[in-house]
């Protein structure tokens, strides 16, 4: 039928850019992030939306909550690399009708907020300051 919305299933077919884990990865961000953003606000206030920002920030907290120092390792597996993918992603799931942007927002909002390669490897520095012989 005419105006239908793609599934997911058919998205992953003609994309196949992402695997689905990466999918699903970042619509558990996506939660995270609102339940992240509702501490501190009344319980009774469920929050609806998140800015591409939020998203971005939620994605690389989860992974490094789920993953720790393999996180990069992990979203590398899923081809997120950087904010960029991760609005691939929500570009993706909007035309399938599972997520909005909001007003005035558009994919090209991801585009350079993060590189996940950078932010979570910097994490995990060691600093050595002194060696001792042996």
């Amino acid at each position: 039928m005419a105006g239908e919305l793609p599934t997911l299933s058919e998205i992953l077919k003609e994309d196949d850019r992402y695997p689905l884990d990466a999918y699903e990865f970042v619509y558990e961000a996506i939660e995270y992030a609102k339940r992240k953003l509702a501490r501190g606000k009344a319980a009774s206030r469920r929050i609806r939306h998140i800015t591409p920002a939020q998203l971005v920030e939620g994605v690389r907290d989860l992974a490094l909550e789920k993953f720790g120092f393999l996180a990069t390792l992990v979203l590398s597996r899923w081809h997120i690399y950087t904010s960029s993918d991760v609005g691939e992603i929500i570009g993706n799931l909007v035309r399938t009708g599972d997520v909005e942007l909001g007003p005035g927002e558009s994919v090209e909002d991801f585009h350079g907020l993060c590189d996940y390669r950078q932010e979570l490897t910097q994490r995990f520095r060691i600093a050595v300051t002194s060696v001792d012989r042996l």
